[in-house]
């Protein structure tokens, strides 16, 4: 299939809104038009005025204009400069996994696992090449349960873009996070 599943489930919840408006419309014709008239819910344009003919629905709009073919594209490059010139796989579709992997403390395996966020990119299969999103109270439970001192600012959320980073903690300790594809490394110092 050519869309991602997400627009396919986002399809079906369309249908089944203007199924449910439908039914709405046959079924109780006059409170559906008090509740959509216009002095109840003003809108530009009614999704109730429309015409049906076999298999075709058409709404009374007129043209304005024809946008020429030089129009379109200068219509299409300020699009680009507003919203940046990102390949259309990620224009408003950016889609966050919720992962959870191993955690090993200074080279050894813990028994213990951390939950984020991770932002895929197109271009990168490997998963430590992503952006990570971590909840402060999630890596604070981790540290937790490992005996370590609680982030010194638990707060927000903690943001690993690069494949390492040291966190300040309590007790003016730090710890280093080191991303890769299988497992999460901490190391302390």
């Amino acid at each position: 299939m050519l869309m991602p599943d997400y627009m396919v489930e986002y399809y079906s919840k369309l249908q089944q809104f203007f199924l449910a408006t439908k039914t709405l419309r046959i079924q109780a014709e006059d409170a559906f038009e008090i509740v959509l008239s216009k002095e109840h819910s003003p809108r530009l344009l009614s999704f109730k005025d429309f015409d049906k003919t076999s298999d075709t629905v058409s709404f009374d709009l007129k043209r304005v204009c024809r946008l020429t073919h030089d129009y379109v594209f200068y219509l299409y490059k300020l699009y680009l400069e507003y919203r940046g010139r990102q390949p259309f796989q990620t224009i408003n579709l950016i889609r966050q996994e919720d992962t959870s992997l191993p955690v090993m403390y200074n080279k050894e395996k813990t028994g213990q696992y951390l939950s984020f966020r991770s932002i895929p990119i197109p271009d990168k299969s490997n998963r430590k090449n992503w952006c990570w999103v971590i909840d402060a109270a999630e890596l604070n439970r981790v540290l937790m349960l490992l005996r370590l001192p609680t982030l010194r600012d638990g707060n927000d959320d903690i943001v690993l873009k690069n494949e390492c980073v040291i966190l300040q903690l309590q007790q003016d300790k730090q710890i280093q996070i080191v991303k890769a594809k299988e497992k999460v490394h901490f190391k302390s110092n």
